[in-house]
């Protein structure tokens, strides 16, 4: 019987033809695995930081921040005006310990960097991981400085 069907899958189908799709679905895979890596961009400059992903962005004065920390984040928060997907989380968001954030988290992490304005807004993001987390805590702190 087995060998009936792949008989008949023979006549189907060119052995080169179905290699190529596996190559192309293959090389698909890839380039999602790559772009997830570079999902969130932070750039540290003079007087700012800029957290960017392809449709959201985050510009933060380092001389209105009070304060920074590292929080685990909560994931049943409740959305505002933002948007979620299996990798990030922007936008607008609310829960109960932060209120009202501006969010751009990349939900490979487990924890976040909390950064408090002088004015009352709240901005947490985090990238790639909790180490990377880290990292950035460290460099910002640096530009707090």
């Amino acid at each position: 019987m087995m060998k009936d069907f792949f008989a008949k899958l023979k006549y189907l189908f060119r052995w080169r033809d179905v290699l190529f799709a596996v190559f192309l679905i293959g090389l698909a895979m890839l380039f999602a695995f790559c772009s997830a890596q570079n999902m969130i961009k932070v750039t540290y400059g003079d007087d700012a930081v800029d957290i960017a992903t392809a449709k959201y962005s985050m510009n933060i004065p380092y001389d209105m921040v009070e304060s920074i920390e590292i929080a685990p984040y909560e994931e049943n928060d409740e959305q505002v005006k933002g948007r979620s997907d299996m990798a990030l989380r922007t936008g607008t968001w609310k829960n109960e310990t932060w209120g009202e954030y501006h969010a751009c988290i990349d939900l490979q992490t487990k924890t976040c960097i909390l950064i408090h304005l002088n004015d009352g807004r709240l901005f947490v993001f985090s990238q790639k991981s909790d180490e990377q987390v880290q990292s950035d805590f460290a460099t910002l702190q640096s530009y707090l400085k």
